[in-house]
């Protein structure tokens, strides 16, 4: 078997490839800390912070939005929208497993 490789002297540059992250965190309607499993109280806010827009923007329950499932809805739409290379949260294991939206 005969390989050729290819031989690379030099890169003169490397340039760096913006990420695009989100970073979310949501709130629960309860005083303690719920059990993800079980997701028995609502989410009443969810917050985002987009790195390229350097935009924050917060879902919650009340005038616009009148149910958990519409929220959520509209917050699963904003990142299909945004495509970000990268979700982040405050306390991901939590938030990512309670949301039950990814």
């Amino acid at each position: 078997m005969n390989i050729k490789f290819n031989i690379i002297d030099k890169i003169n540059k490397f340039d760096l490839s913006p990420i695009r992250y989100i970073f979310f965190d949501i709130e629960v309607l309860t005083k303690d800390m719920p059990k993800t499993e079980e997701a028995q109280f609502p989410v009443s806010c969810i917050t985002a912070y987009d790195s390229f827009d350097e935009e924050t923007t917060t879902w919650y329950l009340g005038d616009h939005l009148n149910s958990e499932y519409s929220m959520l809805e509209s917050f699963c739409t904003y990142i299909k929208e945004k495509k970000p290379d990268v979700l982040l949260a405050w306390n991901i294991d939590f938030d990512y497993e309670y949301s039950h939206i990814f």
